[in-house]
């Protein structure tokens, strides 16, 4: 069956000689893995620069039921990120943004909210309408909605610590809890939760909010994969 569908692509893995096999969050299925063949000729219409991570694309695939990798016969871009590629802070930014939905979702389980989440983050990123710097710490906290694992801002008051394995604000009545944060942590992480704007506080501390926030993920999200993104990221956005 022949079937149309908008999709993000998430990264390429080189297959053969001149194929490639394409890791896309699709409008229609979700996180899905696409066989491209012979992209790598000269004679293919589908070009690698289609298939460029990040790239918002319209495609036309062969799905084949209960295959665990289709086939693309035709692809087009939507919406070249013409300003996120060449620009080192925004594609540090977008790599990490890509490998967080890559290892946050399992295949074939389709999801209308988060593609339509993910294109407008990207979308926004190449207006230039956000700061590079903070986007990470924005996108992992709205990202969160999706999940379950929103905490709630109404349960922090001053003094209250952050418990990240319940993922919950509360009173500090357990000493030996290593899973709190320290009370200073835990309003930064809250005035995160609160923030429609940008906050000079949550700049002047985001290398520790990005690594608290990653951490977070690691508890709930992430079930023991790594991500290698944060590494570069935080050095790039110094």
């Amino acid at each position: 069956m022949i079937v149309k569908t908008e999709a993000i692509c998430l990264k390429n893995t080189r297959f053969g000689e001149s194929s490639i096999v394409s890791k896309m969050f699709s409008l229609k299925d979700g996180l899905s893995s696409y066989m491209v063949q012979g992209v790598h000729r000269k004679s293919n219409a589908i070009r690698p620069s289609h298939l460029t991570p990040g790239n918002i694309l319209e495609m036309v695939i062969y799905e084949k039921p209960n295959a665990s990798m289709q086939r693309i016969k035709e692809v087009k871009t939507l919406a070249p990120l013409y300003e996120i590629h060449s620009d080192m802070k925004k594609n540090a930014v977008l790599q990490f943004i890509l490998e967080i939905v890559a290892k946050t979702n399992e295949e074939m389980h389709p999801d209308e909210m988060i593609y339509r989440f993910l294109k407008d983050t990207l979308l926004r990123m190449e207006s230039g309408s956000t700061n590079p710097a903070c986007m990470p710490i924005y996108f992992l906290r709205d990202y969160l909605k999706f999940t379950g694992w929103y905490p709630d801002p109404d349960l922090w008051k001053k003094g209250f610590v952050f418990e990240m394995q319940e993922g919950v604000f509360g009173s500090d009545t357990d000493p030996v809890n290593r899973n709190k944060l320290e009370p200073e942590m835990s309003e930064l992480v809250y005035r995160v939760l609160v923030a429609d704007s940008e906050d000079e506080l949550i700049y002047q501390n985001r290398k520790k909010l990005l690594k608290t926030f990653v951490e977070y993920y690691d508890i709930h999200l992430l079930k023991g994969k790594k991500i290698q993104s944060p590494e570069v990221l935080s050095v790039i956005l110094s």
